[in-house]
This record gives structure tokens, sequence and C-alpha cells, in this order.
């Protein structure tokens, strides 16, 4: 219980001397506030109260005498004081903060739980977006004090010039929380990426044309015939155009895992855990014809150094081919699934009959995809202009 307490100043605290044991000094203005000193001269405030679920006193430190004034000494304590007078716990959110650990270790378990369940190149993302660029602004902070404005300054700061990257890392943040809030780390509805705004990306997906196509499928030929070693990659890229599939997806496909009967895929291997997808006619005829190959392999595409590992060249001679096709401009070897998309949604196929062919579990992402086929949009655009011209002519 307190005894004589007085009204602490600066120059009251300034008077204040260290003696053999600590000691305490009462506030006359909030009841409950003191300022302890340790025989080390060490100063520091606490509140004293009547814990709520315990029935019990509390003494609980509010901050360092070196940092706090007495006035913000006396809102804190009102603060904290208040939280008990509505029968709160009124260090529920600190105490919270501090078993949750800090950023950094949440994320270094964060990154340990998704080996084995993701993708290789997906944990790398994760991990470039969590490690080298959250961490670094604010690793070593409490997990529960990182919040909107902390992410909304790390977004700006990449944004102007690096929008991709600086929208991974909320991305990654976004899901890095809703683990957190899984596992117990985060109290429910914990997301300091709520309300960040994404910036605008530069169109990056390219869809190719008829002829495009078949020029590429002219090229993979050439390809062949020219260099006998790329034989094996160029058959890869002709399965990635005719199912969609990732090239990793496709590059490491095992004939086990190929029901040419059923006409289906079984147990890929993808970003999002292992799938079950079903092949074109196209595409059965291809792997039956590859099925007939002298060349004996667990893989539908073998090296051509090594049967007993999966091709590796697949993005170097799709390099080649590409030179070879005549395809100017941007074309990445990860285009021909969204191309693949792009056809699919310009010869109207239901959105989400593409994600479940591409295996995406977010529809938004095959949209992403799908919005690159202009010749769609614009197919689109008309009928829905035709339609309204018609109606303005007074035809029904």
């Amino acid at each position: 219980m307190p005894g004589k307490s007085v009204k602490i100043t600066a120059t009251t605290l300034a008077k204040l001397t260290p003696r053999d044991a600590s000691y305490t000094v009462w506030d006359s203005e909030v009841r409950g506030l003191l300022v302890q000193v340790t025989p080390n001269d060490v100063r520091s405030w606490f509140v004293d109260y009547i814990d709520r679920t315990t029935m019990r006193r509390a003494r609980r430190k509010i901050g360092d005498a070196a940092v706090l004034t007495p006035k913000e000494a006396r809102d804190e304590a009102r603060v904290r004081l208040g939280e008990v007078s509505r029968g709160n716990d009124p260090f529920e959110v600190q105490d919270a903060a501090r078993a949750a650990g800090t950023f950094r270790k949440a994320v270094d378990d964060y990154l340990a739980s998704l080996e084995g369940v993701h993708a290789k190149r997906t944990i790398l993302s994760r991990r470039t977006s969590l490690k080298h660029h959250a961490c670094a602004a604010f690793g070593g902070r409490p997990l529960l004090a990182v919040d909107r404005a902390d992410v909304r300054r790390l977004h700006a700061g990449l944004a102007p010039k690096q929008p991709v990257t600086a929208n991974r890392i909320v991305q990654a943040m976004r899901l890095f929380y809703r683990w957190c809030v899984e596992t117990g780390r985060a109290p429910d509805g914990t997301d300091p990426t709520n309300g960040v705004k994404l910036a605008r990306e530069p169109k990056q997906h390219r869809v190719f044309s008829a002829d495009e196509y078949a020029s590429i499928e002219a090229a993979l030929d050439d390809e062949a015939n020219v260099q006998e070693s790329a034989t094996s990659a160029c058959e890869c890229l002709r399965l990635m155009m005719l199912t969609g599939r990732r090239r990793d997806e496709a590059r490491t496909l095992k004939w086990k895992d190929v029901d040419l009967d059923a006409g289906a895929m079984r147990g890929i291997a993808t970003k999002t855990g292992r799938k079950d997808f079903p092949i074109s006619a196209p595409a059965v005829a291809l792997l039956k014809r590859l099925r007939k190959r002298p060349v004996i392999s667990s893989y539908v595409f073998p090296s051509p150094v090594d049967n007993r590992k999966p091709v590796v060249n697949v993005n170097a001679v799709w390099d080649r081919v590409k030179v070879r096709a005549g395809i100017t401009g941007r074309a990445r070897i990860h285009d021909i699934r969204h191309s693949f998309a792009g056809t699919a949604t310009a010869l109207d196929i239901p959105i989400q009959s593409v994600a479940q062919l591409l295996g995406h579990e977010n529809i938004a992402t095959t949209a992403r995809y799908s919005a690159a086929h202009e010749d769609h949009s614009r197919a689109v655009a008309t009928k829905v202009a035709g339609g309204i011209a018609k109606a303005m002519r007074g035809k029904s």
C-alpha cells in the first residue's frame, strides 16, 4: 500500500538519490503511479493495481524515468489503470507481443514450415520478400509491434522503381501473418497489410497468336533436327504448350504419373501441392508417340546426357527456338503457360475451368493471365457494343 505521496516533478526526480536498497516514491496526482529507485540509481515508473483475475496486488513497469517525463508517465498510468477499472488486463497486448517474439524469429519459423509443403521457387520467393526486405526493415521488433504504417512505408519506398518487388513483399507478409494467426502466434484479425494498396505493375504477360504458334512448332522441329541433344527439351516445350503446365511440372514428369488410357496426370507436384490434371487428346497423342521411343527412362523427358535424370536445358532451347520462330519482344518460357490461359478464355472457356486446368487456387491469378489476351478483350467489347448499337437503332 502506498505511504506518503508527493507530486512527482522533474525537480523531484533530480533530488532522488540511491540508497542501500531499492525504494519507491508514490505520485499524489495519479493513485497507483510510483517511481522506483535502485541502489544502482536506475529509476523506473510503475503502476500498482489489483489484478481483477487473481484479485491480487500487481505491480508492472511502464517505462524508464530517463525516457518518460512525469506528465508522460501519468498519461500512460491513466490509460493502464483505466483498463483495470473496466475489468481488462492492462498489459495483455504487451505480454502477447513478448510471447510472440520478434518478427525475424517468427519469419524463420514460418519459412521452416514451408519446407516439403511448397515448391522450392515459392519458398525462395517468400524468403526473399520476408528475410531480405521485411526483416531488414523491422526484423528485431516484436512481431505484434509491426503495424499498417510500417508496411505502407516499406512498400512506398520500393513501389516507384520496383512495383513488382514491393507488391510481392506485401503479399508474402499477408500470408505470413495469416500463418501467425493460424498457429496462435498472433490474435485473430492481426494483419498489418490490410488496407495497403498495391502498386500498378507493368504488363508482363504474353499470349501467342495462331501464326506465332505455327512458327514455334516449325522452329521446334528445326531445333531438334539441327541439334539432337535438344530433342527432349523440344518435346517438353510441346507438352507445355498443349497443357499449360509449368516448366518444372513438365520437365520432371515421370511415366508412373501418366495414365494414357484415362487421359490424366496423377499426383503432379505443383506450387500448391500435388494435384491431378486431365490430358487433352493432342497431348495424349504426343505422349503416346514419346512412349514408343527406344530410350528407357522413368522420366518422360530424360536428360540427353543421363537418362536417369530429367532434361535440364529447356530454357536454353526455348531461347533458341523463339529466335528461330521470329518471336520478337519479351517472351519468357513462363509465357507459354500465360498463353494457354489467354487462349482458353479467348475460346470462352469459363475462368473457373481455366483455373482448374492450371491448378490455380486463386481465380484472381487466372484472371490476370487471361486478361492479357487483347483479341479476346476486343471481341468481348465488340460484342457488347454491337448489342448496344443495335438497341440504339431501335432493333430488338
